[in-house]
C-alpha cells in the first residue's frame, strides 16, 4: 500500500527543499532505459519544486513536471489527467519503486526569479502544454550519433528536461544561452546552479 509520507531521513532534506531545486529520478521502463542509456547518467527524469508547504513539522513538496504519463491524477487539479505539463506531491515519487535524487540550488531564488518561473509554468499548465516525443527522440538521435540534427528550441510541446530548464531560464537562474530542447535529466542535474545530486531513496 502506498505511505504517501515521507521517512525521517526524507522530512530532513523536504525541510531544506525550495522552489526551483530539482528532482530527478531513474524508472525501469524501456523508455527510461533508452534515457539512461543515450544520456549516459543514472537519470530518466526531472521535474523541478514548484511550492514548498510546511505546517509544523510536516512538509508538502508540489513538483511540476512534463511527463508521457496520462494515467496519474493531478494534484493541484484534481480529475485532471493530461499528458504533458502536470503537478505532483513529491511523496507519490517516493512511494514508488525507482530511485529519487534531489539536486538543491546553490543559491535560493529571488523572489523576482520566483515568481517569473512560476509565471512560466502557470502559462504551460494552464494551456495543457503536451510531452514532446519528437523532441526527446532529437535529442536521443543526436547523442548517439554526434550530428547537430535540431538547432532551434521548440516549446510548442515539452520533455521533462527541456521543461525544467526552460523554467530556469525563466527564472533568470540559467542563462538564455542554453538550449533548453537539448538538455537531459543528467545535464540538468549537472548544471552549474545546483550542488551535487542527493540520493532520496
Amino acid at each position: 500500500m502506498p505511505r504517501y509520507s515521507l521517512l525521517p531521513e526524507q522530512v530532513v532534506h523536504a525541510a531544506q527543499m525550495k522552489p526551483g531545486d530539482v528532482i530527478a529520478c531513474c524508472g525501469t521502463s524501456t523508455l527510461c532505459r533508452l534515457i539512461q542509456w543515450f544520456s549516459g547518467s543514472p537519470y530518466s527524469h526531472t521535474a523541478i519544486v514548484y511550492d514548498v508547504q510546511k505546517d509544523g513539522d510536516k512538509v508538502k513538496i508540489m513538483l511540476a513536471e512534463s511527463t508521457c504519463d496520462a494515467l496519474t491524477e493531478d494534484d493541484k487539479t484534481p480529475t485532471r489527467f493530461s499528458r504533458g505539463v502536470q503537478m505532483h506531491w513529491l511523496h507519490k515519487y517516493l512511494d514508488c519503486d525507482i530511485g529519487v535524487w534531489w539536486a538543491p540550488l546553490k543559491e535560493p531564488l529571488s523572489p523576482d526569479e520566483l515568481r517569473s518561473m512560476r509565471v512560466y509554468i502557470d502559462e504551460v499548465y494552464d494551456t495543457f502544454t503536451d510531452f514532446d516525443w519528437p523532441g526527446i527522440l532529437g535529442v536521443g538521435l543526436e547523442l548517439i550519433t554526434g550530428l547537430e540534427l535540431f538547432d532551434q528550441p521548440d516549446f510548442r510541446r515539452l520533455f521533462c528536461s527541456e521543461f525544467v530548464t526552460n523554467s530556469l531560464v525563466q527564472s533568470g537562474r540559467v542563462s538564455k544561452d542554453v538550449n533548453p530542447s537539448k538538455q537531459t535529466p543528467g545535464s540538468v542535474v549537472t548544471s552549474d546552479c545546483f550542488h551535487k545530486a542527493i540520493q532520496l531513496k
